[in-house]
């Protein structure tokens, strides 16, 4: 038994002494730690500090108004009936219609001439006084960040382009 004593005795001297070995283990080198014994090994390995884990970095808030663009259109819209291209260009249509029809035939046919000649001008004038009455606007399409589109319509898209990031505020873009 005191056999026995005495073998335990030196193992545990051993393990303490490669515990106390372990210590110093910052200034080993890779060779020397692959020499070590599994215990020590794992002793060395508890004495280590843990890495503390790094920060995580919080979700920018969504902006619920904000998005990329997705397509920009140009659009034209024309004048209506009652605009002021359009009754200016009757009116005008329909004095150069009498002017012409005044230079083809002559007594009642001359007279003729003259009214459809008017009519036609008049009808013609009002298509080209609409016209020329357009208003230009661009349709611009913004994917929201949000989920889904939206549609606005500016009427200068010089500072936007596709894949710009902007925020839609009621029906203006603003760059981001």
């Amino acid at each position: 038994m005191t056999q026995r004593k005495s073998v335990m005795t030196w193992v545990f001297a051993l393990a303490l002494t490669m515990g106390v070995a372990g210590c110093g283990a910052e200034s080993q080198t890779a060779e020397s730690e692959s020499e070590q014994t599994p215990a020590a090994q794992q002793q060395q390995a508890a004495a280590k500090p843990a890495p503390k884990p790094e920060p995580k970095a919080e979700a920018p808030p969504v902006c619920g108004n904000c998005g990329t663009i997705a397509s920009i259109q140009e659009r034209k819209t024309e004048g209506s009936n009652k605009s002021k291209g359009a009754i200016a260009g009757a009116v005008a249509g329909a004095i150069a219609g009498v002017v012409a029809g005044n230079q083809i035939g002559s007594g009642s046919g001359k007279d003729l001439a003259k009214v459809v000649g008017g009519v036609g001008g008049a009808a013609a004038g009002h298509q080209v006084g609409k016209r020329l009455d357009t208003d230009t606007y661009y349709a611009v399409t913004v994917n929201m960040e949000t989920g889904g589109s939206q549609t606005i319509n500016v009427a200068d898209a010089t500072p936007l382009s596709v894949g710009q990031q902007v925020k839609v505020d009621g029906n203006n873009i603003v760059l981001r």
